[in-house]
């Protein structure tokens, strides 16, 4: 697996979640909670400024974020509302998908918003006219779970929603379990009796 060096970046970010914002936040999250309403999440947001020449290179936006200086989350969907008019290809500054290999270019024009699942690889290239390109982006934050309790979490949901399937699949997996178990001290027994 070839990996991709760090993400560099040259553009403004204003967060949102820092008290002299919060009179922006109060005007700008009603319309992305609508949007979000049914993922039951928290919402991180900013304001970005690219300048002429402003750029981030590729990177996937994965990772697991701090609010309020104490609780953990996971991105778990990247969203972008473009405020810009008259934007042209030429002005650059386009939001690359670098997994879509359809159409992985998109003009931040006005009023357009894109959104897309984390991580994805995506870049912004430079911005080449003398005009700046302003957009509030952000993520949709789901508390961060060791694989231990998601999987604790879906066998509760599970067995609620559908008991006679998930108490076979849990059984499935307990046997499969009990079976590498098994094989490991098998495998440890053979060994000391050897020697």
């Amino acid at each position: 697996v070839k990996r991709k060096p760090a993400v560099d970046m040259d553009y403004k970010m204003f967060d949102l979640q820092l008290p002299q914002h919060a009179h922006l936040r109060e005007q700008v999250e009603p319309m992305f909670t609508e949007i979000f309403k049914g993922e039951k999440q928290q919402l991180s947001l900013f304001f970005g400024k690219y300048s002429e020449g402003s750029y981030v290179t590729s990177h996937t936006d994965g990772a697991v974020v701090t609010l309020d200086g104490h609780d953990r989350y996971d991105r778990k969907r990247a969203f972008l509302l473009y405020l810009n008019e008259e934007w042209t290809e030429s002005d650059g500054g386009l939001f690359t998908d670098e997994e879509d290999h359809g159409q992985p270019a998109f003009l931040p024009a006005w009023n357009t918003l894109l959104t897309f699942r984390v991580p994805r690889y995506h870049l912004v290239t430079p911005v080449t006219a003398h005009k700046v390109r302003w957009s509030i982006y952000g993520w949709t934050l789901e508390e961060h779970l060791e694989w231990d309790e998601k999987f604790v979490r879906w066998v509760i949901r599970m067995s609620s929603e559908q008991p006679t399937l998930t108490a076979l699949a849990v059984g499935v997996i307990v046997l499969a379990l009990a079976m590498l178990v098994y094989k490991i001290t098998q495998n440890t027994t053979q060994g000391h009796k050897k020697m």
